[in-house]
């Protein structure tokens, strides 16, 4: 298997705990540059890698922005049940309500998801909000007094201050 989860199948492409057991969000990370890599093949555009990022923790985000919200209850086959049918899927798949409401609950983690925390707590105007939806935000450093208010109102733990 390739760095983009393409496997010797043609095709086929892997990721997950299929090829290594981890948090979630690894396997997240896979399909989306398992994504990437079919999106490339199909329309035959080459795209910039995505950078590589370590693992927000909780500690570097601001969890108080976040509103909290439960996970969606998995429904599981009975115990007797599943000896039942050596093949019945144990564990059934949400529904498509319960799939968004999942989906709501991302936080983001490291990825700058446009709120717009760091360019209203900056009072020195070193933070300059995209005209684009999805740009990145800009920081003019020659403005920047080195407060680490971006920094710290950032939710995701997407600002870095050294």
């Amino acid at each position: 298997m390739d760095e983009h989860g393409k496997t010797k199948v043609d095709g086929t492409y892997s990721g997950g705990d299929n090829v290594n057991l981890g948090l979630v969000i690894e396997a997240i990370w896979h399909g989306r540059l398992a994504a990437q890599a079919i999106h490339e093949m199909i329309t035959g555009e080459v795209s910039d890698s995505p950078p590589e990022m370590g693992v927000i923790k909780y500690d570097k985000m601001k969890l108080s922005h976040y509103e909290e919200s439960q996970r969606v209850k998995v429904s599981e086959m009975a115990v007797d049940s599943r000896l039942q049918d050596m093949n019945a899927e144990i564990v059934s798949t949400f529904a498509q309500d319960d799939a968004i409401h999942e989906a709501k609950r991302c936080m983001s983690c490291g990825i700058c998801f446009d709120c717009g925390s760091c360019w209203s707590y900056c009072q020195d105007s070193a933070v300059i909000k995209p005209v684009v939806k999805g740009q990145p935000y800009q920081f003019k450093m020659e403005f920047c007094n080195g407060c680490k208010k971006c920094a710290e109102q950032c939710p995701c733990g997407y600002i870095e201050m050294h």
